[in-house]
């Protein structure tokens, strides 16, 4: 069974660059641009994995992420970022990430990160 995914970044175009990754092995079933999408979105999908940015307007990932861990306690959730600061990173995991992967290294990280849910640090 592919495993369910829901992709939260507020640009279209990594929508797209991390659906077009995971699409052979997961089901990409839904998007969210920001934090209040998010919450909707995971409520009424209830998705296995979460793709969440930590830059959004609004509500920044990190600071989504404990009540999105709350809601969906099973899920696997991977932080996608820009950010290479360590800091970020050991914030995510702190605040209950599973994985984090640089945008830099999707393409070669996320689909054996999903497909074994095992934890990434790319940073």
């Amino acid at each position: 069974m592919r495993k369910r995914v829901l992709v939260v970044d507020d640009s279209p175009e990594w929508h797209g660059i991390i659906r077009d990754v995971l699409e052979p092995d997961c089901a990409v079933i839904g998007y969210a641009r920001d934090a209040d999408e998010l919450a909707a979105k995971a409520r009424q999908l209830l998705p296995d994995v979460l793709t969440l940015d930590v830059s959004m307007p609004g509500k920044s990932g990190l600071n989504a992420l404990p009540p999105i861990r709350q809601m969906l306690p099973d899920a696997f959730i991977v932080i996608v970022s820009c950010c290479t600061n360590p800091v970020y990173k050991e914030e995510a995991f702190r605040r209950g990430a599973d994985a984090y992967v640089l945008k830099t290294r999707v393409r070669s990280e996320l689909s054996s990160c999903i497909a074994g849910s095992q934890t990434v640090a790319g940073v």
